[in-house]
């Protein structure tokens, strides 16, 4: 299956949506249809971009679009306020969209094995965020404010050509530079628990 029928947008009760190595290259746009959607998982296909926004997904909680060919995210997630997963690892991303920040009761974001260059500088916004993967990119430093995520359990930055980590960063408890220890989970099979207080990762 190379591509998603349109009519999946008559499918209007429908929350959950997955789809794993079918190879698909694109995705339509009569998904934003959905309205009652909680999770997207479209991973191991061949997606290159998702020219439309997700402005319309209101409910949408899980994103995971890891193991495509993204060059960037799609359009519209800051008005995706339920959102508490985004995994778009294993892509060719080269920076986030601005108002990504918006999405306050984020609690993972799962980035690793792109091409970024730069996080956004109000990133620190997302004051509930708990696991932040950066890992294999091209990120030379990371924002003061990510200093602001109190709740971090896991912040990994290993295999980046970092220059330097702000005080603010350094003094985050759950800061991984090196491989994470042995027991940690890995991003792979990251966990959003529904009581934020009891999260397992």
């Amino acid at each position: 299956m190379r591509e998603l029928p349109a009519s999946i947008g008559n499918c209007r009760a429908l929350k959950d949506l997955t789809i794993s190595g079918e190879k698909l290259v694109s995705i339509p746009a009569e998904i934003t249809r959905l309205q009652h959607l909680e999770s997207l998982s479209i991973y191991k296909n061949e997606l290159h971009d998702i020219p439309f926004s997700f402005d319309g997904c209101t409910r949408l909680r899980n994103l995971e679009l890891n193991n495509n060919n993204l060059t960037e995210l799609p359009r519209g997630l800051g008005e995706c306020l339920e959102l508490v997963l985004i995994n778009v690892s294993f892509n060719e991303i080269e920076a986030l969209p601005a108002d990504i920040t918006r999405s306050r009761n984020l609690r993972a974001l799962i980035l690793n094995n792109n091409r970024l260059r730069a996080l956004p500088e109000d990133i620190g916004s997302l004051e509930g965020l708990r696991h932040l993967d950066v890992t294999y990119n091209r990120l030379e430093t990371l924002p003061r404010s990510l200093g602001k995520c109190m709740k971090m359990k896991l912040l990994y930055v290993h295999d980046n050509p970092l220059v330097s980590i702000p005080d603010e960063v350094r003094k985050l408890p759950a800061l991984c530079v090196g491989f994470p220890p042995v027991g940690i989970p890995s991003s792979n099979r990251t966990v959003v628990d529904e009581d934020e207080d009891d999260a397992e990762w």
